[in-house]
């Protein structure tokens, strides 16, 4: 069936590539100058002005619907306030534009685990707007679905040639990109239930992260497990890191077979992401 998309809509989506491009801007300077931290925090705020400009007005009611979905009942008092406070909502947009292409980046280290959890939220984002379209009959989450298998269908042919052995390496102009696209992927159709829950391993680094981030432990540009070229095998090191934390539980792993464990983390993340947001459709 062919989706009736309002000229509105266009304009918002038009808003999430401008804001999508500039932040892979940032992006290409962090690859050509490896600018400081502090302003891979502030470029994506003034990325965001295309996005909030674009935009219509923010859909409250369906994010709260979101919400209570996840959160239960202290959440469907949040639905009668939200409407009261779009900047709310607005702040919300920033600090995911902010926070997720950082997320993707910071969650490395190994060939294929930044292009394969991108891959793998993106098929999460396919199948979760195909099936609101069928359970919701939303025809924004058709505009959704299409940006995900053209997001995921570039990704693979990448992803084919990063993972273990690698033959091309991505830097942070990938991560950043996938990061704000994966993030405007749920703008447009307002998943915002399946990206908390399907991003719940960036999440969970970001936080196991917090004492390196902050500088309360010390913080090496590179906190990559080692490689011990004796056994041929990753091993962890001190650094905060989810990849570190999975090898000191699993013990030490070959990079072939860690990255195949933490995707299938992602995997089973982002399908718990699926059926929470056709819950809430539903």
């Amino acid at each position: 069936m062919r989706a009736r998309v309002e000229l509105s809509e266009l304009a918002n989506e038009f808003g999430g590539l401008f804001t999508t491009l500039l932040i892979f801007l940032v992006g290409v300077l962090d690859d050509m100058f490896d600018i400081r931290w502090r302003y891979k925090v502030m470029l994506p705020v003034l990325s965001t002005v295309p996005l909030l400009s674009f935009s219509k007005a923010f859909s409250i009611f369906e994010l709260a619907a979101s919400a209570r979905a996840c959160s239960g009942a202290a959440a469907r008092s949040w639905q009668c306030a939200l409407p009261q406070f779009p900047r709310v909502a607005w702040l919300a947009r920033v600090l995911m534009c902010i926070f997720y292409p950082n997320a993707v980046n910071i969650y490395a280290g190994v060939n294929g685990l930044e292009v394969g959890q991108s891959l793998v939220i993106a098929l999460g984002f396919a199948a979760s707007a195909f099936g609101s379209y069928l359970v919701a009959g939303d025809e924004r989450c058709l505009l959704t679905f299409a940006a995900a298998l053209l997001f995921a269908s570039c990704s693979y042919a990448l992803f084919v040639h990063n993972c273990y052995p690698a033959r091309v390496f991505v830097g942070d102009s990938y991560t950043m990109f996938a990061g704000i696209a994966l993030s405007c992927m749920s703008f447009s159709a307002n998943m915002f239930c399946f990206f908390l829950v399907a991003t719940a391993p960036q999440i969970a680094n970001f936080a196991y992260s917090l004492p390196q981030l902050l500088k309360l432990k010390p913080c090496p540009r590179h906190r990559t497990p080692t490689f011990n070229a004796a056994t041929q095998l990753l091993e962890p090191t001190e650094n905060y890191t989810l990849l570190n934390l999975w090898l000191r539980l699993r013990g030490p792993l070959h990079e072939r077979q860690l990255v195949a464990e933490l995707l299938a983390l992602q995997a089973a993340a982002t399908a718990a992401g699926v059926v929470a947001e056709l819950a809430v459709r539903c």
